[in-house]
């Protein structure tokens, strides 16, 4: 596929193919260099094949390959008659590899001669194996970790690290596993069998999986196995006052609010509790006492967004959220004390609220594994939709359904849950910090604390956008982009209505953060969007095999003044600075493309990671 510079910083991919759309990338030379040595663009011109897509498919300077959407990847389709792709919005799929041995009627055969070969398999029906004839069959490199188990009678698997395996209790997910636990296998009957070990290994291949129709699960080696955002908080403090307590600040900001994957929350909730807290988004947590209305104004969505339908989310989707209600969760979630180094646009920083030298803390999480099992939970229903509708996938990845059938409403109600539990997540976080400052500087710091904004990263959001000259109702996908409206805009608070969005980019650990401003331009070209953070060029296992942790932590330390305190050393080697694009050129690129402008740049001081 070609590309062609149509102004600074402006890439257009002419329509070709099965494209219905052309699409455009906003990104300098150095970015779009990179896009080019992996699947980003070809993911990027199957997203423009998608049915209904209005004008264009967009990608932003942070963009890399992703499942189904890239990674910065921007559509819009008709609200009515258009359709919703979870891929669109966030989603890791999990697979088995490619040496793993499948039941099926005639017998164990390897996973990777199914594409040539229509096995029937064997599934788990109650206390039988059924054969069953699989829907979709999909296979690519994995994006995140393999591990492999083995149980104590020696059987072995090989899985990434997000795939279910069936216990005694249900299906739960392979990071999630102890040793000691048991697993439910078959062999001429079932019976069960304890994990031995649990082990991460180096792991290039193809992985591949099944849906299966009705049960949700086959044998594989014995084994039956079947919304992120940001906010940004001002604070009363300078640098001077912070630079000789900021290694006992982030301690007490990593003791005070909990992180990690697994980790469990100060706040405990029931199944029916946590369902008012996704309907009630900010609300519920203002009801109890944590935080203030001045943040819930200046929340996207004022921290609700309509349509949370709990009776869509699965019961083991409520049981991953209710663990893990109230935490920062791990990867590139943090929480980061920031000073404003550098202020380009005075007017409007005024307005947010900031001023150079002025300490920030940036907060950075999500949904946890409520939002990654309810994205789980919606891919086998759309592939058995497409499969029953004979509905044309530009990528399987791409599953989708049509705004008007129940298979998306589901889907939308389900998601609005996980974006309602992001905004309440950071929310509660944020009463936290304000606590820990007054710890740390003294009982009032925290009142003076000020969210500057809230905004989500990851959804599919119903907005009114102009289209050759009218207005329209359209479901905007923004996976791994920010909303980035100009001033005028009905959605935003009334303090930043007449001035525009504040947008928070939060950069790789270590480097730089902005916030930008939305701008009329934005609106137009790209549905008012912008970029999200610096976006990965390593993946995580290739990052901890170039890192040493602790050598990193010692040298942002010695060389840049910047204290990290995290789980494990693991955990800062995942997110070395230069497992990420430069900051700098992201932020420049949007600038130079028109889309939005930058009003401030923040330098980190320290980070508490889980």
């Amino acid at each position: 596929m070609e590309l062609k510079k149509v102004d600074k910083a402006i890439w257009l991919m002419e329509k070709e193919g099965e494209m219905r759309v052309p699409a455009y990338i906003f990104a300098n030379d150095r970015l779009i260099d990179g896009m080019k040595k992996d699947k980003t663009l070809e993911q990027l011109k199957n997203v423009a094949g998608l049915p209904g897509i209005i004008k264009h498919a967009l990608l932003m300077p942070d963009g890399h390959e992703g499942y189904g959407f890239p990674i910065g990847g921007v559509a819009a389709f008709d609200a009515e008659e258009g359709v919703v792709s979870p891929g669109g919005v966030g989603y890791d799929i999990n697979c088995i590899s490619e040496d793993a041995k499948v039941l099926t009627e005639e017998g164990y055969k390897r996973i990777s001669e199914f594409p040539e070969k229509r096995y029937r398999v064997m599934s788990k029906r109650g206390k039988e194996l059924v054969p069953t004839s699989p829907s979709f069959f999909m296979s690519f490199t994995p994006r995140n970790k393999v591990l492999e188990i083995i149980t104590e009678c020696g059987s072995k698997i090989r899985a990434t690290e997000d795939h279910p395996f069936l216990t005694p209790n249900g299906m739960r997910i392979l990071r999630d596993l102890k040793i000691g636990e048991l697993l439910v296998m078959s062999e001429d009957g079932f019976y069960t069998d304890a994990i031995c070990e649990i082990r991460e290994i180096n792991y290039h291949n193809h992985v591949y999986d099944f849906t299966i129709p009705r049960t949700h699960n086959f044998i594989a080696n014995n084994f039956v196995v079947s919304n992120c955002g940001v906010r940004l908080l001002t604070t009363p403090l300078h640098e001077k006052d912070v630079r000789p307590k900021i290694r006992e600040l982030c301690d007490a900001l990593f003791k005070n609010v909990p992180s990690g994957v697994g980790s469990e929350g100060r706040i405990r909730v029931e199944h029916a509790e946590l369902d008012e807290a996704v309907k009630g988004g900010v609300d519920w947590a203002l009801e109890r006492g944590y935080g203030t209305k001045e943040d819930k104004e200046h929340c996207e969505e004022y921290g609700r967004i309509d349509g949370a339908d709990p009776s869509k989310v699965s019961p083991t989707a409520k049981k991953r959220g209710k663990q893990q209600f109230g935490t920062l969760g791990a990867g590139n979630h943090f929480l980061e004390v920031q000073v404003v180094e550098k202020v380009y646009n005075e007017k409007v920083a005024k307005e947010f609220g900031l001023h150079e030298g002025m300490i920030t803390t940036m907060i950075h999480c999500g949904s946890r594994g409520y939002g990654h099992q309810i994205c789980s939970d919606s891919i086998p229903p759309l592939l058995e939709l497409a499969r029953r509708q004979g509905l044309w996938l530009p990528d399987k990845e791409l599953a989708y359904a049509p705004m008007k059938s129940a298979e998306a409403q589901n889907y939308l109600a389900g998601m609005r849950c996980a974006v309602n539990y992001a905004f309440t997540n950071r929310h509660i976080i944020a009463h936290w910090v304000r606590e820990t400052y007054d710890q740390v500087f003294g009982k009032g710091t925290g009142d003076e604390i000020h969210t500057v904004y809230d905004v989500a990263h990851n959804i599919a959001k119903i907005e009114e956008h102009e289209v050759d000259g009218r207005k329209r109702r359209l479901v905007v996908h923004r996976k791994g982009a920010t909303r980035a409206f100009p001033a005028g805009r009905p959605e935003l608070p009334r303090a930043y209505r007449n001035i525009g969005q504040p947008v928070l980019i939060p950069g790789s650990m270590g480097t730089a953060s902005y916030v930008l401003v939305g701008n009329p331009k934005g609106l137009t070209v790209a549905w008012g969007t912008t970029c999200h953070g610096s976006g990965r060029t390593m993946s995580r296992g290739e990052a901890i095999r170039t890192h040493n942790g602790k050598e990193l932590a010692k040298s942002l330390w010695e060389r840049n003044k910047i204290y990290v305190r995290a789980t494990e050393p693991k955990v800062i080697a995942e997110e070395a600075p230069d497992a990420y694009k430069n900051i700098d050129d992201v932020v420049q690129s949007v600038a130079d493309a028109g889309i939005s402008d930058i009003v401030a740049r923040l330098k980190p001081l320290g980070v508490a990671k889980g």
